[in-house]
């Protein structure tokens, strides 16, 4: 185990070492051009900052950085947006856009999550009782304290939150819920939230149909003991490329920045260490441990009825949701689970083109970053958002279409629809089967009948590397290119380790929009089978593109026919195939990085014939 560890860890190292260098293969993006929307313009305020330490109730302190309007009449009221940084880094991350949003009327509120860099207390991954608690004891400060004018009416002070990744999942749970159950957290002083790139149910996040994400999963781990040099490193950055202060400034900030590493590994919750050894290391008899410790920290959890047995409990305040087709992390599948069970409240989701490191651009000082209609788009919906639902201004937000999606194949322009999947969906079902070549069978719409399994050996290794997607990563540093990284790299071509199904070349373009489902029906000589699917088009010249990845691995008896009916997800998508083109499944045992192997010898038969067939269900549109 200990050597597997070292061998992922030093692939994650190569790549985040080669990631500065492949700028040189950066291309550049296609200009997109969302929705537009005339709105009103805010009016701009004089800001004062105020950077403090502030108690949480434990005794814990955190800092925290105020953005307050100067009010321009007296007895001036504004709203509160609380934003909470990702994963890695510190307050500094949301630090621009909170002076942005003071600007505009609102008090801005950046904090430091607790264990992160500067702040005491151990990192414990949004616990409710730490994490989430702190959250709501922030918003309590500052709408107490005189020095802030902060809007409040009956139902106390007016409050919205927002954050990216760690703090898209944050503003998912600080969002009030309908009949909330013991211990939801939950705050009913919160009017809106915008959730970007955050997870809905970490499970699935980090351990989706049962195989650890084995990047993402060491990549938190290293980050959460590692995150004040990252932090420290960020802060650095943004100070140097300052260009309104001085030199002496500069250094004088710099110093102050360089104090976080008098501590520089973090302090780390134990539990939190020890449940990521549970999932790596399938001590099975622990599991319901590990659901304990991340079923709290889901949104779904707090939702759910199958959860608790009883009714549903949606969330009940206005929320716009962004995420992306390609971000494997928190994939769409999670923001859009949370849109389809949101009833009454205003809700809106933004599917955008990008990964997980792609869909946030960092601001820094004195540096106008390059335009990038998408992200901006974004931005400005956020604000309007906000401006709508906190200040009732009637800048026709509530009229735009629930659903606005990047159509991959036409970057120039937005899909929009009332619902998703878009009316006019329906399924396809599709049976691999009967053999057409060397580890090669069909994909079509009728079971292969008499078709023997397909056999595939599982070794733990698969001969290629399967890589993050990472191409958008240049926007996050304000640079409008995308680099061109492979999904994966193919390194030596292992006998037996993966099965391709393709179907006959198609006559019209096919539209799949919608979440994939796969079923499986196999046998497994080992207690674990991991098998996991890729969908891609075939180009007539022979080239693939990636359309939808899923994660699948199974637990239970040495031998056994195992089949799920309603099939397992994987990443929702929206891809038009084109006419002349072939849809190809491939099933293979194991998927480094991007998933933790079954380590060992083990064969897998996939059965293809009878009621039990193995089938992939598309979701096709008109």
């Amino acid at each position: 185990m200990r050597r597997c560890i070292r061998t992922v860890v030093g692939l994650i190292l190569v790549i985040l070492l080669v990631l500065p260098a492949c700028g040189a293969l950066a291309r550049p993006v296609k200009k997109k051009k969302p929705p537009v929307r005339k709105t009103a313009v805010a009016s701009t305020y004089e800001v004062k900052v105020t950077t403090e330490k502030w108690a949480m109730p434990d005794g814990v302190k955190l800092p925290v950085s105020v953005f307050s309007p100067v009010p321009s009449t007296p007895g001036e009221k504004f709203p509160v947006v609380v934003f909470t940084h990702g994963w890695m880094l510190n307050k500094v991350m949301f630090e621009s856009q909170a002076l942005k949003y003071a600007k505009r009327g609102y008090v801005g509120v950046t904090y430091t999550v607790r264990g992160w860099g500067g702040a005491e207390g151990d990192i414990g991954c949004v616990g409710p009782d730490c994490e989430m608690k702190d959250l709501s004891s922030i918003i309590t400060l500052v709408s107490e304290d005189p020095r802030f004018p902060v809007l409040k009416d009956a139902r106390g002070p007016v409050v919205g939150s927002t954050g990216y990744s760690l703090g898209g999942l944050t503003s998912y749970l600080i969002a009030p819920r309908k009949n909330p159950r013991p211990g939801d957290p939950g705050d009913p002083r919160v009017r809106a939230v915008v959730p970007m790139h955050g997870a809905t149910d970490l499970q699935y996040s980090l351990m989706p149909n049962g195989v650890g994400k084995a990047f993402w999963v060491l990549m938190l781990v290293a980050g959460s003991y590692f995150g004040n040099l990252s932090a420290t490193a960020t802060n650095l950055m943004l100070i140097l490329a300052d260009t309104s202060t001085s030199g002496f400034e500069k250094l004088l900030s710099a110093l102050n920045v360089l104090s976080i590493l008098s501590t520089p590994i973090n302090r780390v919750s134990s539990e939190f260490a020890r449940i990521v050894g549970i999932a790596l290391q399938r001590r099975v008899a622990e599991m319901g441990q590990l659901k304990s410790f991340l079923d709290p920290r889901s949104t779904k959890w707090w939702c759910d009825e199958e959860r608790d047995g009883a009714v549903e409990h949606p969330i009940t305040v206005p929320t716009l949701m962004t995420t992306s087709w390609n971000d494997d992390l928190f994939n769409p599948n999670e923001a859009l689970w949370a849109f389809n069970t949101m009833i009454d409240a205003p809700k809106r989701i933004i599917v955008t083109s990008g990964g997980h490191a792609g869909g946030y651009r960092m601001q820094f000082p004195g540096i106008q970053p390059e335009p990038d209609p998408e992200l901006e788009y974004v931005e400005k919906e956020s604000e309007e958002w906000f401006d709508h639902f906190l200040k009732g201004i009637d800048n026709g937000v509530e009229r735009d279409p629930a659903v606005s999606y990047c159509r991959l194949w036409d970057r120039s322009s937005y899909g929009t629809s009332s619902v998703w999947p878009p009316a006019g969906t329906s399924d396809v079902t599709l049976y691999p089967g009967g053999s057409t070549g060397f580890r090669e069978g069909s994909l079509s719409t009728a079971p292969a009948a008499g078709s023997p399994p397909d056999i595939l050996v599982n070794w733990g290794f698969s001969g290629s590397i399967s890589l993050p997607y990472f191409n958008d990563m240049p926007k996050m540093a304000g640079v409008n290119q995308e680099l061109n990284m492979p999904e994966k790299v193919d390194l030596v071509n292992m006998p037996f380790q993966r099965y391709s199904y393709l179907t006959a070349p198609y006559d019209r373009d096919l539209l799949i929009q919608g979440t994939p489902r796969l079923s499986y029906s196999y046998q497994c000589s080992s207690q674990f089978a991991q098998l996991i699917p890729r969908l891609y088009e075939v180009a007539p010249d022979g080239s693939q593109t990636l359309i939808s990845r899923g994660w699948y691995e199974g637990y239970g008896e040495m031998t056994g026919t195992r089949l799920d009916g309603s099939g397992f997800e994987m990443m929702t998508c929206c891809y038009k195939l084109r006419a002349g083109s072939r849809l190809k499944l491939e099933i293979q045992t194991s998927d480094l990085l991007q998933s933790w192997p079954v380590w060992g010898l083990s064969f897998v038969n996939i059965f293809h014939d009878g009621p039990g067939a193995t089938r992939l269900v598309l979701p096709v549109a008109p």
